[in-house]
Parts: structure tokens; sequence; C-alpha cells
């Protein structure tokens, strides 16, 4: 496992070795990838939705942020005087997927299905609860 996450690692080396822009947004779509990935999977827990169905939406939805995050950042750029690059996308994706499937394969696996906390001080969900009176 080791072995697999290194050389997805080193991928975005052989997008452009001389452009440390590229090896950026890896890093970025990576992080945010992750981070998003672990919020939403932490959020559905408090659901009544499957668990196996919590991780796989989380982990879509924090590869789809990733990306759509480094889409609107190469729009900015052809706004703004600069331009849409291909190879920066490329990178924003290659970022987003590993961030996202490390976080579903090694993070979350992690955490025993006992300890995943139903009900704690971030509740986002009682507005939408209502009332039987």
């Amino acid at each position: 496992m080791k072995k697999l996450i290194i050389i997805l690692m080193l991928i975005p080396f052989g997008l452009s070795a001389q452009n440390e822009d590229k090896i950026n947004h890896f890093a970025a779509e990576t992080m945010i990838s992750f981070g998003t990935t672990g919020m939403v999977y932490k959020l559905s827990t408090k659901t009544d939705l499957n668990l196996w169905v919590c991780k796989i939406s989380s982990t879509l939805i924090g590869f789809g942020t990733g990306v759509l995050i480094g889409h609107l950042k190469e729009q900015y750029d052809s706004n703004n005087g600069g331009y849409y690059n291909d190879y920066d996308m490329e990178a924003n994706i290659i970022g987003a997927g590993l961030g996202s499937v490390l976080m579903f394969t090694i993070m979350i696996p992690a955490i025993p299905e006992d300890r995943v906390p139903k009900e704690d001080a971030f509740d986002i969900f009682p507005l939408l609860e209502t009332n039987k009176n």
C-alpha cells in the first residue's frame, strides 16, 4: 500500500518536472479533497444512512469538490489575463482523486463503527426535524 501511495504522489512530476505550479495544484487539490471527504463522512454518519453509503458519497463529494475548486481557479486565471491550462487541470484531477481515495482507504476504515459519533456539538440537522405535537 505504501508503494502505491508513493507512486501516486509521483504522478505530477511526470506531468511537468520543470513546472512547480503543477505540483502546487496537485498538493492543494489533494488537501482540499482529503479534508472535504473527511468532513462529509463525519456529517453523513450522523444520519440514518448506511455506513457504506456514507463512505461512497463522501468520497465522491470530496473528489467533486476538489475538481470544482481547481476548475474555478483555472477559470479565474483565464478571466484575469491568464489562460485555462489543461495540464493544471490534470494535476487538479489527479490530486483530488488521490486525496479522496486516501481518506476512503486509510482514514475512514480506521474509525470503528461504534466510535463514530451520532450526535455532538456540530449537529447541523436539528433544523430539518419537524415537531409532531
